[in-house]
């Protein structure tokens, strides 16, 4: 079976149904999915458009890439689905991250309509790639017990994060004028969360005869 970097045993000896916020990985995993929730749907489903608009992008141009967006989140959490059994699922993780940081750090050199097409292309591809990996290190790290709950949880943290991100977005546009600070500080906190991610590289991988198991 998967083996993370977490022995076991630590898993195992550790009791009660609440008893994973005691455990590291639980962290290694909520803190990042609270990264990933501020800069996807808080940050930039919310502030992409306004975005596009303060550049002098047509409100239609713009709808129409958050429309591209959405759709390239199909194809990327699809991606993500099929290598999530065939990959090193925290590296993975770390390689989402790290690829929507430089996404966001290019963004304020977007301000074209093609630039902010391409940015949807990019950033889509890597929104909700996280999905399917972080479910199925929750699984596997608590699968002495707790574990729907901490899946309940970590997405609760994704949740807040997407609130946070959707009002300090637009904070920061009122405060300095420009979406640069907010694009640029989030790709910040995704360094952090790949590198969080990173902790948790498998030691170990699923053999085919165990992939049915």
């Amino acid at each position: 079976a998967l083996v993370p970097s977490v022995e076991p045993a630590r898993r195992v000896r550790i009791g009660g149904s609440w008893a994973f916020v005691r455990d590291g990985c639980f962290w290694l995993l909520a803190l990042p999915f609270f990264v990933c929730g501020y800069t996807t749907t808080g940050l930039i489903d919310t502030h992409l458009i306004p975005h596009a608009l303060h550049h002098g992008i047509g409100e239609t141009t713009a709808s129409a890439a958050l429309t591209a967006l959405a759709a390239f989140n199909v194809t990327g959490v699809l991606i993500a689905g099929a290598l999530t059994d065939r990959l090193d699922r925290g590296v993975m993780l770390a390689a989402i991250y790290a690829a929507r940081a430089a996404a966001l750090l290019a963004l304020p050199f977007l301000t074209s309509p093609e630039g902010i097409f391409l940015f949807a292309a990019a950033f889509g591809l890597a929104d909700f790639a996280t999905v399917p990996p972080t479910t199925s290190l929750t699984r596997s790290i608590f699968r002495a017990g707790g574990w729907a709950l901490a899946i309940g949880m970590i997405g609760g943290s994704h949740q807040a994060g997407s609130a946070l991100g959707a009002f300090l977005g637009g904070w920061l546009y009122d405060v300095t004028g420009t979406y640069t600070y907010s694009f640029v500080s989030a790709a910040v906190t995704l360094v952090v969360a790949a590198g969080l991610s990173y902790a948790l590289r498998e030691r170990a991988r699923l053999r085919p005869a165990e992939a049915t198991a």
